[in-house]
C-alpha cells in the first residue's frame, strides 16, 4: 500500500488541482537497475513530453526505495539539445 505523502512525492510533489499537469507523461518509460553503485535496484521514471525528464529515486537502505532521494535530470542539466524527449525509452 502507497501511502498518499509517497503519491504526491511520485507526482512531482504537486497534489490535483493545484497546478498540477496531468499530460506530463511521468512514467512512460520505467527502470529498474543499480544506478547508485550499492548493490541495490534503483528507479529510474521517465517522462517524455516535450524535451523530456529523467526521475532518478535510489534505494538507499534495506526497507528499499525512497522517494525523497529523487534527483531529476532535464536536457539542460544534461548538457542537450532542445526537443530531445528524454527519458522516452529507458534501459537497464
Amino acid at each position: 500500500m502507497v501511502d498518499e505523502r509517497e503519491q504526491r512525492v511520485m507526482a512531482e510533489g504537486l497534489p490535483p488541482g493545484r497546478g498540477r499537469v496531468f499530460d506530463d507523461r511521468l512514467g512512460s518509460s520505467v527502470s529498474l537497475t543499480d544506478l547508485s553503485g550499492y548493490a541495490r535496484a534503483d528507479i529510474a521514471i521517465g517522462e517524455d513530453a516535450g524535451n523530456g525528464t529523467i526521475l532518478q529515486i535510489d534505494n538507499t537502505s534495506t526497507s528499499g526505495i525512497k522517494p525523497d532521494t529523487g534527483l531529476f535530470y532535464g536536457a539542460s542539466a544534461l548538457g542537450s539539445p532542445t526537443g530531445i524527449r528524454i527519458g522516452l525509452t529507458l534501459a537497464p
